[in-house]
């Protein structure tokens, strides 16, 4: 591989900063949820909790995917970052992570003026302003209109997500929201929306691209990529789990297919964690109506889109940093296991995975 395009490239620190911030986010966020009391069985409205959610959702997942999606958007869309697009990448990244410290502030600390309503204003704005941004970007460019259709329904599913939030924040305020029935159902669409419909959407469908690139196997199928995003979404369109749960086996095993015909002698770094979580993917489904919400919900968290989140960037992070401080005097891409040492990653992984059992469990 030779070294990238320069033009291709955002600064670093528009991917480096929320990503780092995401690190400690997820610390914090296993600090407060190991915290005695804070996974009572009466889960409802326990501020701790509320704040741990948030933090590995928001705090992990969603500064995440906002981080490395600005440099992944040019990436998927084979073009160079629209004009503005790192001083936008600055002002959201910026208010997002201050959006979100002061959201989870509010959950604990309440004050008299509502701390979380405005950390929430501010989550939701930053993120109104980069869906709309990835939603130009995506839906303006040429080529793989599969994977760019499965990006722009999860941008929907964002803004669907955010306004369900929303209601649900000016309840927990005591305002009445009786569009959302009781507040267990609304978390419910809250959660399908953005963890499902979000999260699960970008990891769908970068990972059609991402993992073939990782290891060098074949691209799955079009018509399977895009046969799992009209069942994967209009599954969560229409509330069908076995809609849902039909689309995401459809792509787990083209993903699967793909990655069985090159790392069948060996697992490269990252894969540790990604193929359990894609097979947490369809547990998931398959408990729906045998489990309550919150193991459900604990079990896509934790077992799917954790595991898969880490083992991604554990590529792509290394990549990332050959690519803005070495490619100017390195001319071949190196190996992965050059860049970042094997055995920690691989056991960052496994203890990913090995907790995520735990926590459900």
């Amino acid at each position: 591989m030779t070294a990238p395009d320069t033009a291709a490239l955002v600064p670093g620190a528009r991917v480096v900063g929320p990503v780092a911030v995401a690190v400690g986010a997820e610390a914090l966020a296993w600090l407060l949820a190991a915290w005695p009391g804070t996974l009572s069985p009466a889960w409802y409205g326990v501020p701790r909790l509320l704040a741990a959610v948030h933090l590995l959702t928001l705090g992990t997942l969603a500064l995440s995917i906002t981080g490395f999606g600005w440099q992944l958007v040019p990436v998927v869309t084979a073009a160079p970052p629209p004009r503005g697009w790192s001083a936008l990448a600055r002002g959201v990244n910026l208010t997002l992570m201050v959006g979100v410290g002061t959201l989870c502030a509010g959950f604990l600390v309440p004050v008299p003026g509502g701390l979380a309503a405005v950390g929430g204003t501010a989550v939701g704005a930053a993120l109104l302003v980069r869906a709309g941004a990835v939603a130009w970007a995506v839906g303006t460019a040429q080529g793989r209109p599969d994977v760019r259709a499965w990006l722009l329904s999860a941008e929907v599913c964002l803004l669907l997500g955010l306004g369900v939030g929303g209601l649900l924040l000016a309840g927990r305020m005591g305002h009445p929201v009786p569009v959302l029935g009781s507040p267990v159902q609304g978390i419910g669409w809250h959660v399908a929306l953005l963890l499902f419909g979000w999260v699960g959407g970008w990891i769908g469908g970068l990972s059609t691209v991402l993992l073939p690139m990782f290891t060098v196997s074949p691209v799955p199928h079009r018509a399977a990529v895009t046969l799992a995003g009209l069942l994967w979404f209009g599954g969560l369109a229409l509330g069908s789990v076995g809609g849902w749960l039909l689309g995401a086996a459809v792509l787990v095993g083209a993903l699967l297919w793909s990655l069985s015909r090159r790392v069948a002698r060996h697992a490269p770094i990252g894969l540790v964690a990604v193929v359990p979580g894609l097979l947490a993917l369809l547990a998931v489904g398959a408990l729906a109506r045998t489990v309550d919400r919150v193991t459900l919900v604990a079990v896509g968290l934790v077992l799917f889109a954790l595991p898969v989140l880490r083992g991604v960037a554990l590529r792509i992070g290394p990549f990332l940093v050959w690519s803005h401080h070495l490619a100017p005097h390195i001319q071949r891409a190196p190996p992965v296991r050059s860049l970042v040492p094997a055995g920690p990653a691989r056991l960052a992984a496994a203890l990913s995975v090995v907790g995520g059992l735990g926590v459900v469990a």
